[in-house]
């Protein structure tokens, strides 16, 4: 990135435009790190968005969508299956002073994403190898240990929060991207879900759907 792309402020003007405030380093981080994910994906399957412009919507700006729903800035974020490091990622652009964490159980594509991050030069994120079943008994130290988690295209809702209830603290979030209209169910040991629609522009105009459960204190 020089210094006449013109990303970050779109990514900034498309976040005002949903509701969410993205600072001009956060915009600029999240615009390194996706040309450093689209550079790795030559090489590994991270993702089937080639396009520039359209990954800029659909994995920038859908993730910085979290903002809707997460008013307090998290300590600390898990993103469960994270694939190529979205949604999480935005945790670090939205929440700077947080630490996030971007777990998959597949090796090659958490070294892909640990390369994009260094050549992205992003700091306060780690990528870790591992199955989110198996985390608990693995990694006895994130039980309850996270303010958030992120999950976007794993699985139903149900058995995706039922994953994550061990390491979300009570009173924590866990935010699910959904289609558009998908159902949002209640889930025991979650508080009724907040649902929040919003619509990406072009050149990747959808609708989507967060859902944000939050954990109940016991």
């Amino acid at each position: 990135m020089d210094g006449s792309d013109a990303r970050p402020d779109l990514l900034r003007d498309h976040a005002r435009a949903l509701g969410v405030e993205l600072r001009p380093e956060g915009a600029a981080l999240l615009v390194r790190y996706l040309d450093a994910m689209l550079a790795e994906n030559a090489h590994v399957n991270l993702t089937a968005i080639r396009d520039p412009a359209q990954a800029l919507v659909l994995h920038a700006l859908d993730s910085v969508a979290v903002g809707l729903v997460v008013p307090d800035p998290p300590r600390s974020t898990i993103d469960v299956g994270t694939g190529n490091g979205f949604p999480g990622i935005a945790a670090r652009a939205l929440w700077p002073d947080g630490a996030v964490t971007l777990c998959d159980r597949t090796q090659k594509k958490v070294s892909a994403v640990a390369r994009a991050l260094s050549a992205a030069a992003v700091e306060g994120v780690q990528a870790v190898a591992i199955d989110v079943a198996q985390a608990p008994a693995l990694r006895p130290e994130w039980r309850q240990a996270f303010a958030l988690a992120t999950v976007r295209a794993v699985g139903p809702p149900a058995e995706v929060l039922r994953l994550c209830a061990p390491l979300v603290a009570p009173g924590g979030a866990t935010v699910l991207w959904l289609e558009a209209g998908a159902h949002a169910p209640g889930v025991k040991g979650f508080e009724p879900p907040r649902v929040v629609d919003y619509a990406l522009p072009e050149p990747a105009a959808r609708t989507r759907r967060l859902a944000c459960y939050r954990r109940i204190r016991s």
